[in-house]
């Protein structure tokens, strides 16, 4: 079976319970197709096309409402609409939201706190619960004792960085750290799957696959933030860092105690055009039963 399905599923149900405090099924056991879930996906990958082609090209298609750019907004639709139903069926509901857990939940109780008229501002609450799904769907520290497990997550996400290509736009004309200067309106592509590969940056063993350089005393050692801006670095430092590492170490843990896990020979993994870093015809896998002793 497609591994890399039945983990997206995973994180899209994990990721909208903690933030809409809503299930949306995608894991049910026969593994359902969900129109919120796909009009996500969907979105997701014409949105990188966007970036693809000239503005002189995509504008006039969403003027007129043609090709890629009527699906994307088709799809959009779909994801609005989902949103802005939890943020009313949430907002209907009387009494406390306090002993509620999911973050939209908190949001709404804290505009209940402040009284009438308090109301974020436009689609706050929408905008929110779509970038928070965003970031967490893609992203797979508790268990602080697993340091080989974590060291060799850190090194699969150096490899194969969940966002592989960031972009920052300048908002005034500046000047970077090694004297470039970069105006307003420029765009500043940041290529962390390149970046990975480099010997100036982490050595003449770049390209292995090495968990061991994240130890050092047998104790699990982060690289400078900079370096390894797989979780973005600073102020904009990924406030899900630790979320990830925890829900990647309890599936990984959960899994390879239970099973043996091997690719299908002659399968082919090869990147997916989008916006994170996915493999085009899945991970297809066989799973052994291991022997647990239960005692």
């Amino acid at each position: 079976f497609d591994l890399q399905e039945v983990l997206l599923r995973l994180t899209f149900d994990n990721i909208c319970t903690v933030a809409l405090g809503v299930n949306p099924g995608c894991l049910a056991l026969d593994l359902p197709d969900v129109p919120f879930a796909k009009a996500f996906e969907e979105a997701t990958e014409l949105t990188l096309l966007r970036f693809l082609m000239p503005p002189f090209v995509w504008k006039p298609l969403k003027f007129f409402g043609l090709g890629n750019e009527r699906r994307l907004q088709e799809a959009i639709k779909v994801v609005h609409d989902f949103a802005d139903e939890k943020v009313r069926d949430r907002r209907n509901i009387l009494g406390n939201l306090s002993n509620q857990s999911d973050f939209l939940s908190r949001l709404i109780d804290s505009e209940n706190k402040q009284g009438q008229n308090r109301h974020f501002p436009g689609n706050f609450l929408r905008d929110f619960c779509v970038s928070f799904i965003l970031a967490g769907r893609d992203t797979t520290s508790g268990l602080k004792k697993m340091v080989y497990l974590q060291a060799a997550l850190s090194e699969s996400l150096r490899l194969y960085p969940s966002v592989p290509i960031e972009m920052k736009q300048v908002l005034e004309d500046d000047v970077l750290p090694d004297g470039t200067r970069v105006k307003k309106g420029a765009r500043v592509f940041n290529f962390l799957f390149s970046m990975a590969r480099m010997e100036s940056i982490w050595g003449k063993d770049c390209l292995e696959f090495k968990p061991e350089r994240w130890i050092k005393d047998g104790k699990f050692v982060s690289a400078n933030q900079f370096k390894y801006p797989v979780f973005n670095a600073g102020p904009r430092l990924c406030l899900g860092k630790n979320f990830s590492y925890t829900q990647m170490k309890m599936v990984a843990a959960s899994v390879l105690l239970r099973y043996s896990v091997k690719v299908v020979e002659g399968h082919s993994v090869v990147p997916k055009l989008t916006t994170t870093l996915y493999m085009k015809s899945g991970l297809v896998v066989t799973l052994k039963p291991r022997l647990v002793n239960n005692a």
